[in-house]
C-alpha cells in the first residue's frame, strides 16, 4: 500500500447577502481540507493512468470521483447533522 497524502475534499460554503441590484445571489467559497490515506499501490497505479489520460492531476480525478459517488446526499447529511445535535442537546 502507498500513502497517498495530497488528496483534497471541497465544501461549499454559502456567505452573501443581496446584491446592488436587489437579487439574491449567494456566491460560494470553496475550502479544501488536507486528507491523507493509504491506498493499494495497483489501484492507485490505474487512478495516476486514467487521470493522465484526462489530462488531470491525481488530486482533481480522485475528487471528481468521489463528488459523483456522494451526489444527492445533502438531506441524508442533513438528517445525520440534526441527529447528531439532538444527541448534543440530550434529546434521544
Amino acid at each position: 500500500m502507498l500513502f497517498v497524502g495530497q488528496m483534497f475534499t471541497k465544501r461549499f460554503t454559502c456567505a452573501g447577502s443581496p446584491d446592488v441590484k436587489g437579487t439574491n445571489i449567494v456566491p460560494l467559497v470553496m475550502s479544501s481540507k488536507y486528507t491523507a490515506f493509504r491506498c493499494p499501490e495497483d489501484l492507485l497505479e490505474k487512478a495516476k493512468i486514467r487521470a493522465k489520460r484526462e489530462r488531470r492531476s491525481l488530486s482533481n480525478y480522485l475528487i471528481t470521483l468521489i463528488d459523483k459517488d456522494v451526489e444527492g446526499m445533502g438531506d441524508l447529511v442533513k438528517e445525520e447533522m440534526a441527529i447528531s445535535r439532538g444527541k448534543l442537546n440530550g434529546e434521544n
